[in-house]
């Protein structure tokens, strides 16, 4: 190997290093926005439910607390965004989604490097599970109701496997 290819060599691998260099950040200089935003555009519009995630990611941006930084998320303005929002009708179980969203693209964000640490805060009481088993005859009455095949196929096969549609949604066929 002759002198020019050690040259090559040798600033390839200072680009390779520099590249790679994380750029994390202290939770001061990363915005809430910025990683639900990130998170949403590298992971959430790819995932199983997907079309579920984008209402939260959308919800999630309308909140108060989308314009903080990281380190200004406090067990105290959780609770306070908890309490405005359940004053505006929102169950626990909403808020839990949305708190729940902004804790995943948090940890996206430090998991790719762009952000220290996580800051910790507690989500609200998970709400009882609810099951509601639709009646043979409600069944029947919604099936009647759907006027799209694959919509028709859809829905029974959520009936005779009992999951949900962003899973049946993402079955492919062989």
């Amino acid at each position: 190997i002759g002198k020019e290819d050690d040259e090559a060599f040798s600033a390839l691998n200072t680009y390779i290093l520099e590249k790679e260099k994380p750029t994390l950040k202290q939770p001061g200089e990363l915005m809430l926005a910025q990683a639900s935003r990130d998170y949403w555009e590298e992971h959430g519009k790819h995932a199983v439910g997907a079309t579920s995630e984008k209402f939260v990611y959308e919800r999630v941006n309308r909140s108060k607390l989308i314009h903080l930084y990281a380190s200004q998320l406090t067990q105290g303005r959780i609770n306070e965004h908890v309490r405005a929002c359940q004053a505006e009708g929102y169950s626990n179980g909403t808020i839990r989604k949305d708190l729940e969203h902004i804790r995943a693209a948090l940890n996206y964000a430090h998991n790719e490097r762009r952000l220290l640490y996580v800051p910790k805060f507690k989500l609200p009481p998970a709400p009882p599970p609810r099951e509601r088993i639709l009646t043979p005859d409600e069944q029947n009455l919604l099936l009647s109701k759907i006027k799209t095949p694959h919509v028709y196929n859809q829905v029974l096969t959520m009936f005779n496997t009992g999951q949900r549609p962003g899973v049946v949604s993402s079955l492919t066929w062989f």
